[in-house]
């Protein structure tokens, strides 16, 4: 049965939410300081511009991929079947990672904001309660955390963009780019900076674990998916081009969002951005956990992890074994790196680790034409096999420049990178040998 028109617009307007909010990460601000750090006015914005347009061309991928197979567990699905049993679970593991690195960077990145407010506050205890106040949310069941999303996401992104355009009107026009150096940067480190912007993107496939019904995958996430995109290309645009004259100011080098509102507000603009951190912390743990949780499950009832992985509250229909798992994941993998101080080091991991997995979407599209040319395709990507396959090589270029984005941490980002994916390629390996036939993936339940 179909979903009234109401209904349709309300499910059309929570997955551009969830889209939007996952890539609006707290330590996009410092990822995007740090690229200001190599690159300034016109070049910054084509690097961002470049990023955002990339993604678009996924995200056309995605959604046709998500059309052909429309389950929670699509990601999984998609790229068994381009690749095989095994590749594609070391994928989705790699995938799982993500949520348990991301909770502790993010946690970092916020509590360098929230002591401009609150100096004496504790960065693991507070992340401690974060992850466990989203954790409850998500086990009371899916419509709070939907709801959440789509109330903290809209009040995030209307006081970044108001914040932005509020300090260039306060600005001179010339501002833009008057650090700019006075030739070119070279062509590495633009593709260098473009690799670290495709960060501030990424997390908007998460959505597609997030349909409510088959007819979910048929338009909704499809079109939602590029929307989300460019209403992120219009965020983070104007908060680029509104801090790149502010970089002078040292203390806040990591958190433009912060010297915009210090210049719009004053110390009032700052208590804003430090909210506006919050609520991006909360927004990207929060989405990444929904969607995770989802696909979790569905990857545990096909045999391919642990049992504990597709036990479900008969109660509340949530997958209480997945939100438990990832949310203990996030814990640990917050408590190891505030010890030794890697948040830097994780953060150029998380983004070389979603180029790497981006480049496989790409090919998984252009692969399954060739695989299935008959199968139904009630959305099909606009763009050229060849564009798509231009894009996959360059996020595979990407995946390997990010992690020299600061050469400092060359040697450990490529370190904990290599271990993740080495990993997760054991553990997938692991849990095909020990069921070899696993079971049919499952279609999402209508709500």
């Amino acid at each position: 049965m179909r979903m009234s028109s109401a209904a349709s617009r309300s499910e059309f307007v929570e997955h551009v939410a969830t889209a939007v909010g996952m890539a609006l990460a707290c330590s996009g601000y410092a990822m995007l300081g740090e690229s200001q750090r190599l690159l300034s006015g016109g070049w910054l914005l084509g690097a961002v511009l470049a990023a955002g347009l990339s993604c678009i061309v996924l995200s056309f991928s995605v959604g046709e991929l998500a059309a052909m197979f429309p389950s929670a567990p699509g990601i999984r699905t998609y790229l068994r079947h381009a690749f095989g049993d095994t590749a594609s679970l070391a994928l989705t593991l790699l995938l799982f990672s993500l949520v348990g690195l991301f909770a502790s960077v993010e946690v970092h990145y916020f509590l360098a904001a929230a002591r401009e407010v609150l100096p004496e506050l504790s960065e693991f205890w507070t992340g401690v309660a974060v992850i466990v106040m989203v954790c409850a949310v998500n086990l009371v069941g899916l419509e709070a955390p939907r709801r959440m999303q789509v109330a903290i996401t809209a009040l995030l992104v209307l006081s970044l963009v108001g914040f932005s355009w509020a300090a260039l009107a306060q600005s001179d026009s010339a501002s833009l780019g008057r650090n700019a150096p006075p030739v070119p940067p070279s062509l590495a480190t633009f593709v260098i900076v473009s690799g670290g912007c495709v960060f501030l993107f990424t997390g908007f496939e998460w959505v597609t674990s997030m349909g409510r019904s088959p007819e979910s995958y048929r338009a909704r996430i499809p079109v939602a998916m590029p929307v989300s995109l460019c209403v992120l290309l219009v965020v983070i645009g104007s908060l680029a081009w509104a801090s790149d004259g502010l970089r002078s100011e040292a203390r806040y080098a990591l958190m433009p969002h912060l010297a915009l509102g210090a210049r719009v507000g004053g110390p009032l603009g700052v208590q804003c951005m430090v909210m506006a951190s919050l609520a991006s912390m909360i927004t990207t743990f929060n989405a990444g956990l929904m969607g995770a949780s989802r696909l979790l499950y569905a990857v545990s009832r096909e045999r391919r992890f642990f049992e504990w992985g597709a036990r479900v509250s008969a109660r509340r229909g949530t997958p209480y074994g997945a939100v438990f798992s990832l949310s203990g994941l996030a814990l640990m993998a917050h408590a190891l790196t505030h010890a030794l101080h890697a948040h830097g080091t994780v953060e150029l991991v998380c983004a070389a680790i979603y180029c790497l997995v981006y480049s496989a979407f790409l090919v998984a599209t252009v692969r399954l034409r060739q695989l299935r040319p008959g199968s139904p395709r009630v959305f099909r990507s606009p763009i050229p096999a060849w564009v798509q396959l231009l894009v996959a090589a360059l996020f595979a270029l990407m995946s390997c420049a990010v992690l020299a984005t600061d050469i400092r941490l060359v040697s450990a980002s490529v370190s904990v990178f290599m271990a993740a994916v080495v990993g997760s390629a054991l553990l997938a390996r692991y849990f095909v040998q020990r069921a070899p036939s696993p079971r049919a993936a499952l279609r999402p339940q209508s709500s």
